[in-house]
């Protein structure tokens, strides 16, 4: 399979995560990798797969793979009989994208409470209704993956 077609809605999705990821975690192509292997077939991709599909080059598909790997999202491997690595999306690597956002939520509460320490004006009631917010997501967030756990497992 490939990303000839850029109209099909695997094409749309490669580009949509590699958009979605750098706007967060990963450089653009981490995402596009990391979007590929979500759906391509077979499961699994060689490392020239990962070069010709998606349209990288060899030493950004190095590199993000590794970065990928690192962070839990994919696994390397080789088929029996095989030199050529291959690669697949992690057993749980999509809980481990989800619970990255918890981190998030927490880093983007902080900057709100260190404004509301700092401001002894009327300015802060949105800071305080922002860090009201990720507070309310952080108490949640356990329960919220817990059922999520259950709910797929």
């Amino acid at each position: 399979m490939s990303l000839s077609d850029e109209n099909s809605g695997t094409a749309r999705h490669v580009e949509t995560s590699g958009s979605h990821y750098a706007a967060g975690v990963l450089p653009r192509t981490g995402g596009r990798l990391i979007g590929w292997l979500m759906v391509c077939g077979p499961p699994g991709q060689s490392t020239s797969g990962l070069v010709q599909a998606p349209g990288t080059s060899k030493s950004s598909e190095s590199t993000m793979s590794r970065l990928l790997e690192q962070m839990g999202f994919i696994r390397r491997y080789r088929k029996p009989g095989s030199c050529e690595t291959c690669h697949r999306v992690a057993p749980g690597a999509r809980h481990t994208i989800i619970e990255r956002r918890r981190g998030e939520i927490t880093s983007l509460r902080r900057p709100a409470e260190h404004g509301i320490a700092g401001d002894d004006t009327d300015r802060g009631s949105g800071l305080a209704e922002m860090r009201d917010a990720f507070l309310f997501w952080e108490r949640e967030w356990p329960a919220l993956m817990e059922r999520w756990k259950k709910e797929t497992t």
